[in-house]
């Protein structure tokens, strides 16, 4: 890919451009680094960083939000579709075979220009902000008096948060790397990250006549948690790949796309990307008591069919379903885990398999997910509702494959585009355009930006993957932290012949029901995409807690569990020709999966903050979509592009 350069405008040997070239210089515009880093109420961004916006309120009962997937792992991939990337192995080869970056969250209300900028009452009073509300500022009505107010949490709430991935506070930001070369060129768009978000920010841009940007993508490759391994080189998100029937795609993030008219599904399929999915059912997500089967260990050591799996459905789980609606005001603040736990207590219940069956369902939910069931609130979704299926495109087909038609999307925008180059620091010191550090094949470089936009995952931001200079404002801090971030990983595998295909072919999902609490939430969901990949194919999920601390086992420790478990379902299954294992969140630069709704927190407030742009630095991702598409491919689209809007609106008034 061209590096860019050909878009850049050339700086002056002190760093700074001709005002008549566009840029703004604001030498005066706040406090040295070290007052900036020891204070976040005034900070040296030059618009309306350091003045709070309200923060998430007390749950007032919380919105239902209703997502009605009723796939277990449905917006698993949907959602991974934004770009699961390190720790993909495959057979018997090391979990480090390369690191997957390019991560895909972030969020953007409007800017404002410089001479905008909030002005400050000393330190420990009320700040006065002064906004202009056309660029999406924060009224003065809705400004805090108190920088940093946290978000009201249960207790419950509060422990869910401290045990969420990668949930530490980001260390203190440092002063710049005196090792760093000074900047010599100046874009008037950065985009942090080539995942869905950061592809369509780069084509809002470009089609707004906005051509002097750069796209820093740090790994190898564009499509973030969108990844394809293909069969035919075992190359990743080739967008050759498209339209080539003789490929197979194992997609190790997201798989399925909605079909529900979307601008994203609009735009793929006008591309032609989905051609080769139009003839295949759009119903993998049929609800459970239909495209599901269920396997349960009985305690003499046998494992047989749960013929009545849709009966159990019904009254095991709809009847926790019935507990939580008739209770849904006194189960605030409770995750999915704790309000299961006080619906088994109230009924004494002594039967072990149907709490099994709970344990699966728990299971489903984290998979489904991401985070653990002891971190996902209770109150914001309801899951699994019997009887709802939703239409989706099953994207992993031959000739297809997520990560390959992010690719092929991107392709015209390949020479803004440069990867292997991973953003170190942000530095906002200085009061003007922002200094934008990287390492691209391992040389170290420097830029200015008149904007930046951040797509990175909420996992990224929780564990300060990318250091800001000055800190991020302590609203921004808090936000970050109570966004719930998760991980979901797979075991993908393949057989060749296809006599060894001894599942049911009728069923797109199986489950395992095992007869320990211990036991039932590591590989025991199991997706069958045999007749979309046209081989026998399975992959097991697994997810929450128990994905992550799988994910320090070796491959043989995975495979044997995953392959331990099938045989228990079906007897007779051979050894697979083919496997792949991911470990998301050990990838360096996403650190897991995609975000969750948190116990005791609304998730959409929590994403306004995330989205919330901090001077010149704008944010997106599915982490910050507040429509819904959280979690999602779609999310990230929608994010990147509206955000994109608002620094084209920004760019062209400076």
């Amino acid at each position: 890919m061209a590096d860019g350069s050909e878009h850049a405008v050339e700086l002056d040997a002190e760093g700074q451009v001709d005002r008549a070239e566009g840029a703004v210089g604001n030498a005066d515009a706040g406090p040295s680094n070290a007052e900036a880093a020891g204070n976040n109420d005034v900070g040296s961004y030059d618009e309306g960083d350091g003045v709070p916006p309200p923060p998430p309120p007390a749950p007032q009962g919380s919105k239902k939000k209703w997502l009605l997937l009723a796939a277990a792992g449905l917006v698993v991939a949907l959602a991974l579709g934004l770009g699961l990337g390190l720790g993909l192995t495959q057979n018997n080869q090391s979990g480090d075979e390369e690191g997957a970056l390019g991560a895909n969250r972030g969020s953007g209300p409007g800017a404002v220009g410089a001479e905008d900028a909030p002005t400050y009452a000393p330190t420990g009073e009320t700040p006065v902000p002064t906004w202009d509300d056309d660029y999406g500022g924060v009224p003065a009505s809705e400004a805090t008096t108190t920088a940093g107010t946290s978000a009201a949490t249960t207790t419950e709430a509060a422990t869910a948060g401290a045990t969420t991935a990668g949930a530490t506070e980001p260390p203190p930001t440092e002063a710049a790397d005196q090792s760093w070369p000074e900047p010599t060129e100046i874009y008037d768009a950065i985009i942090v990250g080539a995942g869905w978000a950061g592809i369509k920010a780069a084509e809002t841009l470009v089609d707004a006549g906005i051509t002097n940007i750069l796209v820093l993508e740090a790994n190898n490759y564009v499509g973030g948690r969108s990844k394809s391994y293909n069969s035919n080189d075992g190359s990743h998100n080739n967008p050759d790949f498209v339209g080539d029937a003789s490929n197979m795609p194992y997609d190790l993030g997201s798989e399925w796309l909605y079909n529900t008219g979307s601008d994203q599904e609009d735009a793929l399929e006008g591309a032609g990307y989905l051609d080769a999915l139009l003839d295949n059912p759009k119903d993998t997500a049929v609800p459970m008591e239909k495209g599901y089967a269920f396997y349960i260990e009985r305690p003499d050591g046998t494992t047989t069919p749960l013929e009545e799996g849709g009966e159990w459905i019904d009254e095991v789980w709809g009847g926790f379903l019935d507990f939580r609606d008739n209770r849904y005001d006194l189960l605030e603040g409770l995750s999915y885990a704790g309000a299961i736990d006080q619906y088994v207590d109230r009924w004494n219940w002594d039967d072990d398999e149907s709490q099994q069956f709970l344990n699966l369902m728990e299971t489903a939910i984290e998979v489904e997910l991401s985070g653990d069931s002891s971190e996902i609130d209770v109150q914001d979704l309801e899951l699994f509702p019997p009887g709802y299926e939703m239409r989706t495109h099953y994207v992993s087909v031959p000739g297809v494959g997520f990560g390959n038609m992010a690719a092929a999307y991107a392709r015209p925008l390949e020479e803004y585009i440069r990867l292997n180059a991973k953003v170190a620091e942000i530095d906002s010191s200085a009061g003007d355009d922002p200094t934008i550090r990287y390492e691209e094949n391992g040389a170290k470089k420097a830029v200015r930006a008149k904007t930046v936009l951040i797509t990175a995952s909420v996992g990224a931001l929780k564990a300060g993957v990318i250091d800001f200079i000055p800190a991020l404002p302590q609203w921004k801090q808090e936000g970050i932290q109570n966004m719930g971030f998760g991980v979901v990983n797979k075991c993908s595998m393949s057989w060749n012949d296809d006599a060894a295909r001894v599942w049911p072919e009728d069923k797109y999902w199986f489950y395992l029901i095992t007869a320990e609490d211990e036991t039932s939430s590591e590989w025991t969901q199991f997706l069958n995409p045999s007749q979309f990949k046209e081989k026998p194919f399975l992959t097991a999920f697994i997810g929450g807690d128990d994905a992550r601390a799988w994910e320090s086992k070796s491959d043989d420790e995975i495979f044997e569990r995953v392959f331990s478990n099938l045989r228990s379902m079906f007897p007779d299954i051979t050894e697979p020709d083919d496997y792949v294992i991911t470990r998301w969140g050990q990838e360096d630069t996403i650190r897991g999966a995609y975000s969750h709704p948190m116990p005791g927190r609304s998730h959409s407030d929590v994403a306004r903050v995330l989205a919330r742009r901090v001077g010149r630095m704008y944010f997106a991702g599915e982490g910050t979509d507040t429509g819904g598409g959280w979690g999602t491919t779609m999310g990230a689209w929608n994010t990147g592009e509206d955000t994109a809007e608002e620094m084209v609106q920004r760019i062209n008034n400076l």
